[in-house]
């Protein structure tokens, strides 16, 4: 089994070197600067692990120039492969002539085997299974060319009105370092009319931010054992946090957190 770790904070990375659970790990290359790009790739390939590099959930006009502009350091990097959030991204990579490999994340909807002979001709190279099907619904999408999605804090909310920036305290407007800008993950809570506490992270580079699941979706004990490549994805989890759930997956110790959501994956949607 092919397992893939993507995480929103470099700080994890050290944890998913030393283990021995991912066979590829996706960086969100915005939150480093292009001059960090090559070293980051080389340090996970030097532990024997595919490096992938993460595009943005928001894929604007001042985020293709961006990339444009470092386009030079982004071959040089030579990723093994790119997480794809947007067809947007699909296209304007096609166009960049980048090697590696594409995989296209959930947010690129691929409901059934002719969505995914779309997403083929449209450069995918795997594709990863919507959260929102059922566990039949997996087994008639999934193949060697499909990827699911066992752990993690599902995006419940994409957004360019980031609260930070609404009440007046955007991180851009507090003139932090470039590092402290882009370098870091820095999440706040929210809180619903039930109390619900919901985590939301603001991603300054490209002006947007994300709000996600109150529980990680847990399907560790539930993955198909014929599922040839599943991915974990790690946000606000502190290093042991992440190294314990990584643990629980190798050793077989699957049982779920107090706090957790099957997704879909029991119960699918109408």
């Amino acid at each position: 089994m092919h397992i893939d770790v993507s995480i929103e904070d470099a700080r994890l990375l050290p944890i998913l070197l030393e283990s021995s659970v991912p066979t590829g790990i996706a960086i969100p290359g915005e939150r480093l600067e292009p001059g960090a790009w090559r070293q980051m790739a080389e340090r996970i390939q030097t532990a024997g692990k595919s490096a992938i590099f993460s595009f943005p959930y928001i894929f604007r006009k001042e985020a293709g120039e961006d990339i444009l502009k470092h386009r030079e350091q982004l071959q040089e990097a030579h990723f093994d492969g790119f997480l794809i959030r947007t067809l947007d991204e699909a296209a304007f990579l096609r166009e960049l002539g980048l090697p590696g490999e594409r995989i296209f994340d959930a947010s690129v909807y691929t409901w059934n085997q002719r969505a995914k002979k779309q997403m083929k001709a449209l450069g995918a190279d795997v594709v990863t299974l919507p959260v929102e099907l059922n566990r039949e619904e997996v087994r008639s999408v999934q193949g060697e060319d499909s990827c699911c999605l066992i752990y993690g804090r599902l995006p419940l909310m994409v957004s360019a009105q980031c609260s930070k920036k609404t009440v007046g305290n955007c991180r851009k407007s507090r003139h932090l370092s470039r590092d402290d800008l882009y370098g870091t993950a820095e999440y706040s809570s929210l809180a619903d009319r039930k109390k619900t506490v919901f985590r939301e992270a603001a991603w300054c580079r490209y002006c947007y931010s994300v709000i996600y699941n109150s529980v990680p979706l847990w399907l560790l004990d539930r993955v198909p054992q014929d599922m040839p490549r599943v991915r974990f994805m790690f946000t606000d989890e502190t290093p042991e946090e992440a190294s314990s759930v990584l643990r629980a997956f190798e050793t077989g110790r699957t049982d779920p957190p107090a706090a957790f959501t099957r997704g879909h994956f029991t119960r699918g949607v109408e």
